[in-house]
């Protein structure tokens, strides 16, 4: 929690732009899940990979579409 706790305080005031950081001990297919499961979020920020190969795992088949935000 203490890791939790020092990201929020580091970006309190917004994340600065071409900020470089990790959200440690945090396991990315927890985070993509929730896009796949959610059909509206996955719409709204998920796009097809071109060109991807069929073996690949289905969370490599997508990417996050590019915001203002991200």
């Amino acid at each position: 929690m203490k890791e939790i706790f020092h990201v929020r305080d580091q970006f309190r005031d917004g994340i600065p732009e071409n900020a470089q950081w990790v959200f440690p001990r945090f396991i990315n297919p927890l985070e993509i899940l929730a896009f796949e499961c959610i059909l509206v979020l996955r719409e709204r920020f998920r796009e097809p990979v071109p060109n991807c190969l069929d073996g690949c795992p289905r969370m490599f088949k997508w990417k996050f579409k590019r915001t203002g935000t991200t």
